[in-house]
Formats: structure tokens, sequence, C-alpha cells
């Protein structure tokens, strides 16, 4: 009487082999997407072009930061520098959002 064996080893490897082939496969179909310029990798391109980045510690703020967050960040990390020394568009920020505050 033969004990039960094991599954054969050769058709597990095949499995793990196209197991693995799969996922380069994948992985290079996804490096390759990124590469590629799409309008959503443009839109973020342009977005984060736009955003406020602090000058001393190249923190990036949202677009729709308001300037009192921006302050409080020149306040809390870099108590030494001025405001506009970190973010130089920080006046016309302000301007803009006391004039929309005054308007409506």
């Amino acid at each position: 009487f033969a004990p039960p064996q094991s599954p054969a080893p050769t058709r597990t490897m095949n499995k793990l082999q196209i197991q693995l082939k799969k996922k380069e496969k994948e992985r290079k179909e996804g490096a390759g997407k990124k590469g590629g310029s799409s309008k959503e990798g443009k839109a973020k391109e342009a977005q984060a072009a736009s955003a406020h980045v602090c000058q001393s510690c190249r923190q990036p703020f949202m677009v729709t930061a308001k300037a009192k967050a921006l302050q409080e960040h020149a306040d809390a990390k870099h108590p030494k520098l001025r405001h506009e020394e970190c973010f130089p568009e920080l006046a016309e920020m302000m301007d803009a959002e006391a004039a929309a505050a005054a308007g409506g």
C-alpha cells in the first residue's frame, strides 16, 4: 500500500510561473501608463505647479489653502522668518481675501 502523494511539483511550479509572469506584465503596463501623457496627468501637474509651496522647507499646500493657514505654518515652523519669506504670494492672497470679504 502506497501513501497518498502531494500534487506534482511541476504543476504548482508552472502555476507559480504563470502568476509571476502575469504580475510582471501588469507592472510593465502600469509603468507604461504612468509615463504617458494623459489629461489626468497634465491636470495634476498644472495643479501642483499652481500650489503654494513654502520657500523655506518646500512643503506644498493645496491651491485652496487660505492665507491664514499659510501664516500659521510660517509662525509654527519658521518663527524667525517673515511670512513673505516663506510665501511671497501671501500679501496678494490677503488682499484678495479681504476684498472678497468686503465685497460680499
